[in-house]
């Protein structure tokens, strides 16, 4: 099982949990393995970062995946600061494999 994170400063266990399950609910409607989006959405910062067009460096399917990892992360942290003014600048989504996963 995927172990999703949302690394917020200040933020409750609450508040990270319910982000957490914002991006749960994007990956779920949308029928994708959560592990498929981020290898798309590093490829994308990584490999497609040395071209002048990154979405070029992308098939169509990895292109609609990295979105679908953009997606879930800002759906996390926008659940995860509900109230707030704002998003702090430092924070941001991860997924975590278990161990020997």
């Amino acid at each position: 099982m995927t172990e999703m994170v949302v690394h917020v400063e200040g933020s409750t266990p609450e508040q990270r949990a319910r982000g957490v399950a914002a991006a749960q609910e994007v990956f779920k409607r949308a029928g994708v393995d959560p592990w498929d989006t981020a290898k798309a959405h590093f490829k994308r910062a990584g490999e497609c970062l040395a071209l002048s067009d990154a979405e070029d460096c992308l098939s169509e399917e990895e292109g609609r995946l990295a979105h679908l990892f953009d997606e879930a992360e800002e759906a996390a942290l926008a659940a995860c600061c509900e109230g707030r003014d704002a998003v702090p600048p430092d924070s941001y989504f991860q997924l975590l494999r278990p161990p020997g996963g």
